[in-house]
């Protein structure tokens, strides 16, 4: 996982990742994969090292490299942190982000992991001027159907 950089030919290598907290106070890792804002949630509860937060982040987007043809894209990776720099993408991904804080908000209910696919629904359902109008889950599934690659 590359944070901010999308790894050339490689789709699915390159993700965003920052933290959302939600108006109850439970946090999840909020992750969006760089070609096309696909989202994905990953809870944070019970994670005490950094390890452990890799680790569960790392299970969670071997399921999605499968989803997408690309089994075992995860399997032997280097996780390498950086800055990230395309302010568009920042920008959308906070307001993805936004999605997901105001649904749970509307809610008036405490997150409960369970939660997560309606969240991820929602997010990736939303159209984005930085992907001309289309929204995350057609990217993807335009990812899928191209088995993995662009």
């Amino acid at each position: 996982m590359s944070q901010g950089s999308y790894v050339q030919g490689v789709p699915l290598l390159s993700w965003n990742a920052d933290e959302l907290t939600f108006p109850d106070g439970s946090r999840c890792a909020f992750l969006s994969e760089d070609a096309t804002l696909y989202s994905i949630l990953v809870p944070l509860q019970g994670i005490r090292t950094e390890c452990e937060l890799i680790s569960r982040v790392i299970e969670r987007l071997r399921g999605v490299a499968a989803e997408c043809g690309q089994a075992g894209l995860f399997d032997s990776v280097n996780v390498i942190f950086t800055k990230r720099t395309d302010r568009r993408r920042i920008g959308s991904q906070n307001d993805l982000m936004g999605l997901c804080w105001y649904a749970m908000d509307d809610a008036g209910i405490p997150f409960l992991p369970a939660m997560i696919p309606m969240l991820e629904e929602c997010a990736n359902k939303a159209p984005l001027s930085v992907l001309e109008r289309s929204s995350p889950k057609k990217e993807m599934a335009l990812l899928k159907k191209a088995g993995g690659m662009p």
